[in-house]
């Protein structure tokens, strides 16, 4: 069975390659093309596959082209935090399971995959049981605690 390829991955690849091409200002068509035929016999970075673009890329970057910012999104969310409303269910336990967690130096975004997989809430924010918070609650405080950290210390003021 063929993989399938994501044509806006493809399209963003070759863009990739060809402002390469352009931010290497002593490069030439006539080098850009030898490289490709040396390298992928072939002549166009149109015509390489998308496993062949990524690796093209890594080569022009090694020959001196350079991408900003290449894996942080604008307007991403932080790693280190999680809002949680005043008026959310919980919301002072649920502050405080993050504090752990932020102690305990995970990504944030672990905290909904871990609620996902072991309570079926896609959310952090989402998870208003109470039994369910209390287990997530217990297992970070040992967790704090095998590391040397005090989950009381981490927790928020009020």
């Amino acid at each position: 069975m063929a993989k399938t390829v994501n044509p806006k991955w493809r399209n963003a690849l070759l863009a990739k390659v060809h402002i390469a091409k352009k931010q290497m200002p002593n490069l030439d068509d006539d080098t850009y093309r030898g490289w490709l035929a040396e390298i992928y016999g072939k002549t166009s970075a149109g015509k390489l596959s998308m496993h062949e673009l990524a690796d093209f890329a890594d080569f022009l970057e090694g020959k001196g082209a350079a991408f900003p910012n290449s894996h942080k999104r604008s307007g991403s969310p932080r790693d280190d935090f999680y809002e949680i409303p005043d008026g959310a269910p919980f919301a002072s336990q649920k502050r405080w399971i993050a504090a752990m967690w932020n102690a305990l130096d995970w990504k944030m975004s672990g905290l909904d995959t871990r609620c996902a997989s072991q309570f079926g809430v896609d959310k952090f924010i989402w998870l208003n049981d109470q039994p369910a918070l209390q287990t997530l609650s217990k297992d970070l405080v040992g967790r704090c605690r095998k590391k040397g950290i005090d989950p009381y210390d981490a927790q928020p003021a009020s």
